[in-house]
């Protein structure tokens, strides 16, 4: 945790310092403030306070546009704020909420047909953007695929014939462990940390641009050629250290060198 902050307490003075350079009057903004104290705010607390942290609400901009798109714009506040209202009634009741009814002084709740409505109809639950699959995976994945061996008559390996000698063996060909992922026979299970777009370094490698690649009109060769590059090395590439897909992995393995700057040093930059 220490080395953490440290290593975040410089980079903020990095960004601060870059900020100043552009124009000191941006050093007064909230969110630049807010982001000075975030070293402090991770040691006390485990980060920022809730009510300086924007990015919570922005959980709720599908809720909000689909609220606001059949507004009439005349009053769009108070229209949004009918339909957030209107869409808390829905989830009481269409949740089992129980409503108390002053006439005859009683709680009521909604039939067992209206919770069986968004209980067993998909639509109904798409609408109000509630995915049962993403929430119970594990009901469906993963699951052994219903595919045809290539092996007629596959044979047991001798060491599971020998630990279950009285059991019937059966071979899975294909597994599937979620919506896209799959394995069989021959494939590698890998852990895959995180991946990397490296581009090849051509100014180093001075490759060059030649008019030979070949067109394809309705998936036939051509004798029309375009212009492409021509790599001459494997050994140079660039990698992006400032991309916003896994930073830390980018951060890493650039092993760029970091000057910290302190703030004695942001009135020259300014």
């Amino acid at each position: 945790m220490a080395t953490h902050l440290t290593e975040l307490q410089h980079h903020i003075q990095i960004f601060m310092s870059k900020v100043i350079s552009f124009t000191a009057q941006w050093i007064n903004k909230p969110k630049f403030h807010h982001l000075y104290h975030l070293p402090q705010s991770i040691l006390r607390c485990g980060g920022p306070a809730s009510l300086l942290s924007t990015e919570k609400f922005k959980s709720y901009n599908g809720v909000l546009r689909h609220s606001s798109t059949h507004s009439n714009k005349q009053a769009p506040a108070k229209d949004i704020a009918i339909n957030f209202s209107n869409y808390q009634a829905l989830r009481f009741l269409l949740l089992g909420g129980a409503m108390y009814n002053k006439e005859t002084q009683k709680a009521t709740t909604c039939s067992p047909e209206i919770l069986n409505l968004f209980e067993n109809s998909r639509p109904i639950q798409k609408s109000f953007e509630y995915n049962v699959d993403l929430l119970n995976p594990s009901k469906e994945f993963p699951f052994a695929k219903q595919t045809k061996s290539q092996v007629t008559n596959p044979s047991v390996p001798t060491s599971l014939a020998n630990r279950f000698p009285s059991g019937t063996i059966e071979q899975v060909n294909q597994l599937q462990l979620n919506r896209h992922d799959i394995i069989q026979p021959s494939y590698f299970v890998l852990d895959i940390k995180s991946t990397l777009n490296l581009q090849h370094d051509c100014y180093r490698g001075k490759c060059k641009v030649t008019n030979t690649r070949s067109t394809q009109i309705e998936r036939l060769e051509t004798s029309i050629k375009t212009p492409e590059v021509i790599h001459q090395d494997d050994n140079f590439f660039i990698l992006n250290s400032a991309s916003l897909h896994e930073p830390e992995h980018h951060w890493r393995i650039a092993d760029l060198p970091i000057e910290p700057v302190p703030p004695s040093e942001w009135l020259n930059i300014a």
